[in-house]
């Protein structure tokens, strides 16, 4: 019989082909019963583990063993130096891993230079670094319109350097720190500084100068030259889109970075700090041209009535943040209020008024958002002005998840704080209040309007206004500052610690003014 070739090619196939769907079907069985066994053998092996073998560190999950390594962030006052952590991450690569996170918790952020920016930019594309950050302080210190004029910027610094020389002197600072410097040394420094100081007021003065002036002529003027370039790049910079979009982009790349900090006057980073001048082996016009080419800090721009900066980059950055989908969770704002800041609320279109609309529109554009957390606003310096809280959180805005408030420095109505403590949640985590002038209304009714919130931690620290300045120190001790269990007495009142207590301002025993008294002793004269 004839084979059919034909036929017998088409059988082949199609087993070939059943062959290959048998194949599939039974690598797809083993696959899911792989699977079973591996989730089997996993639920046996917890259990049974204890018994077999001692548990270990790496038995711990990522985020327990985040939470452990976290605790040596604070070994040290200083946070930037964590060698601990360092050397944690030679222990192996899954150790590496969870504790590279640490490494940055804050990044800083300068807005008068670019390379801060661009070190931010490398931190957010760090695939490990870029999660440990929780946090972006932003310094405002700026190089300051007022020093366009030579002349200004020598003053500046001769009053600088005049200031430090007489405090190395009445200090006798000399005898501080741990290189001490000699009597012979330390008389050098201050004939030194002095004839520093005497030299840029012979710069000052109009006229023909000595030859043995002119080469600290040209080291100025080539200073200020280099000052202006500054300035104007720092102009640029803040002018241009490329600051925000980058920003907005690196906050959105890094996925625990919730915190905003705005601080002009920030601690670790004094700029037109001269105490340094005073150190034995320093060229002293070196160093002064250096410092001559530093930004400002807000305490400087305070101390000297300079130039108030302009803010208007703080909505800017904010907005960015908000366009990269970033919801904010933190804000933690340091500013000093400016004496020329003294300005009527009704004169706003000009002059003083000025820095008073940049400031609500600085505070306002941070504070419009229904995401926040937990809100630090610290209003610091000699400039008093009424900032009301109605003009910088949005009316219109949700405040339901905003449970920790600290308000440092303010001056409030009572009407417009106990508005703004409506509009926050039922239960507070926190309500702290530090030097708040009271300018209507009375601390009674503030702390019955704070302990309606049931918060869980309440601070008044230093009140000022109302019935405080009328009241007896023995009753403002024993109300304001005696601690019973770290708290005052006002304080745990607030915080509804113990459902007996009073409203400790309602005991007039201890709230009689010292003119009440003096008035009673008079009466009592008379009657004599």
């Amino acid at each position: 019989m004839p084979i059919n070739w034909h036929a017998r090619s088409s059988a082949i196939i199609e087993s070939h082909e059943l062959v290959d769907q048998d194949l599939s079907r039974a690598n797809a069985s083993k696959t899911a019963l792989e699977d079973i066994r591996c989730a089997l053998r996993g639920s046996m092996n917890r259990p049974s583990r204890p018994f077999l073998r001692k548990l270990t560190l790496l038995d711990l999950l990522d985020e327990i063993l985040l939470g452990i390594f976290g605790h040596l962030e604070y070994n040290s006052l200083v946070h930037f130096s964590r060698p601990e952590i360092k050397a944690l991450r030679l222990v192996c690569k899954r150790i590496s891993d969870i504790a590279s996170h640490l490494l940055m918790r804050v990044v800083h952020l300068n807005l008068h230079e670019e390379s801060s920016l661009k070190r931010l930019e490398e931190v957010s594309c760090h695939p490990i670094i870029a999660k440990g950050v929780h946090a972006v302080n932003i310094r405002l210190m700026f190089y300051n319109q007022s020093f366009t004029e030579m002349e200004n910027l020598l003053e500046h610094y001769a009053f600088e350097i005049a200031d430090t020389v007489d405090m190395y002197e009445r200090c006798r600072m000399w005898e501080f720190g741990s290189g001490k410097t000699s009597e012979e040394e330390a008389a050098q420094l201050l004939a030194d500084g002095q004839d520093v100081v005497a030299t840029l007021y012979h710069l000052l003065a109009p006229g023909e100068r000595a030859e043995d002036l002119e080469h600290h002529a040209l080291q100025v003027s080539e200073t200020h030259r280099l000052y202006l370039e500054l300035l104007q790049r720092q102009n640029l910079f803040l002018q241009g889109d490329n600051l925000y979009q980058a920003f907005g982009s690196a906050m959105a790349r890094m996925p625990h970075a919730r915190s905003l900090a705005f601080d002009d006057a920030d601690m670790s980073f004094w700029a037109g700090n001269t105490q340094h001048i005073m150190t034995p082996g320093v060229d002293m016009w070196e160093s002064l041209c250096s410092q001559m080419l530093a930004p400002l800090s807000g305490y400087h721009v305070e101390k000297h009535l300079l130039d108030s900066p302009s803010l208007r980059c703080v909505p800017r950055l904010i907005d960015a943040v908000r366009d990269a989908g970033v919801l904010l969770h933190h804000l933690d704002i340091k500013l000093l209020r400016h004496e020329d800041s003294r300005a009527d609320r009704d004169d706003l279109d000009g002059g003083n008024g000025e820095y008073l609309t940049g400031l609500i529109g600085f505070l306002s554009a941070c504070l419009d958002t229904s995401s926040l957390q937990s809100v630090d606003l610290d209003m610091r310096g000699d400039g008093r002005f009424t900032l009301r809280l109605k003009d910088v959180f949005n009316q219109k805005r949700s405040l339901d998840k905003l449970t920790d408030v600290f308000l440092g420095n303010w001056d409030v109505n009572y009407t417009d704080l106990a508005v703004f403590l409506r509009r926050l949640p039922t239960r507070m985590e926190s309500f702290s209040m530090y030097n708040v002038n009271l300018l209507t209304g009375s601390w009674r009714d503030v702390l019955d309007a704070v302990r309606e919130k049931k918060c869980g931690y309440a601070l008044l620290k230093d009140p000022q206004g109302a019935e405080r300045e009328g009241m007896a120190e023995e009753g403002y001790r024993r109300i304001f500052e005696d601690e019973v269990g770290h708290m005052s007495l006002a304080e745990r009142y607030m915080s509804s610690r113990g459902s007996w207590l009073k409203n400790p301002i309602l005991d007039q025993e201890y709230t009689l003014s010292d003119e009440e008294d003096s008035d009673e002793e008079d009466d009592t004269m008379d009657e004599e």
